[in-house]
């Protein structure tokens, strides 16, 4: 089956960067035990796909 043309690829389908990935994991983890921040992880993750910060407010939307 073929991509619809007005249907873009899924950025967090690539490989996102290992170290940036894992450094966010660790915070997520620490943010959802009550010890860290979820906005410090949230930028962190992003930041390991290559997303700008707004990615959740513009292009994730339509996952909403």
């Amino acid at each position: 089956m073929t991509n619809i043309a007005t249907e873009r690829d899924d950025p967090l389908e690539i490989k996102p960067d290992p170290n940036k990935a894992a450094s966010a994991c660790r915070q997520l983890i620490r943010a959802q035990a009550g010890r860290g921040r979820i906005d410090r992880a949230l930028a962190s993750a992003l930041a390991a796909f290559g997303l700008p910060a707004d990615y959740l407010d513009t292009e994730g939307g339509r996952w909403k």
